[in-house]
């Protein structure tokens, strides 16, 4: 691990094609996310979690055929999450949260058969929860909270609430949970047309 790394990382990186972890969490980083961190053909794990990133998420992580690992929580990331993420069919983990990216959640991103975690709570994301989440293999956190999202009521958001512990409708923004079939209701009391499921 890399420790009191200040200032940018630098574009040198790219000249490490055997460079398998790169662990720089919790430093103080600035800049953003050279494309050439992407270059070695054998990473696995990227951890730069903790730091004072910028940026974008550069299309070109799409490259790292290998990669398991992908820690970016915890700056200041902006943009949108890349839809080339899709084709790492590798990857185990994905920490995007507490940063500020915008703009939707990548169906192609449920259909990676190896992800397990996919924390991207605490960013400015919106618009509908993919239903190909009701069919995303191992994945089994899937923290969306403070976010703008939210569940398009029919049977695949039923079977998307099921797959996880918590009950989805603390986390995104709709009125009643399939889940719950109608019964909860963001109020501290429920509204007379709720009616409790059997």
């Amino acid at each position: 691990r890399i420790s009191k790394f200040t200032g940018p990382i630098p574009s040198e990186i790219g000249n490490l094609k055997v460079l398998s972890s790169f662990w720089a969490f919790s430093n103080n980083i600035s800049g953003t996310l050279p494309s050439e961190i992407f270059a070695s053909p054998v990473m696995q794990q990227l951890w730069l979690f903790e730091n004072q990133i910028s940026g974008t998420i550069p299309i070109q992580i799409c490259s790292l055929n290998s990669l398991m690992g992908f820690h970016i929580e915890n700056n200041h990331i902006s943009g949108t999450i890349p839809t080339q993420i899709g084709k790492i069919t590798s990857v185990f983990e994905l920490w995007l949260n507490s940063n500020q990216i915008s703009g939707t959640i990548p169906s192609q991103i449920a259909k990676l058969k190896s992800l397990y975690k996919f924390p991207i709570d605490s960013n400015k994301l919106s618009g509908p929860i993919p239903t190909e989440f009701a069919n995303s293999g191992w994945l089994s956190s899937f923290p969306i909270d403070n976010n703008n999202v939210f569940l398009i009521n029919d049977t695949s958001a039923s079977k998307i609430c099921h797959k996880f512990e918590s009950c989805l409708n603390t986390w995104i923004t709709v009125d009643l949970c399939p889940k719950c079939q109608g019964s909860y209701s963001p109020s501290p009391t429920p509204t007379p047309s709720s009616s409790p499921s059997s």
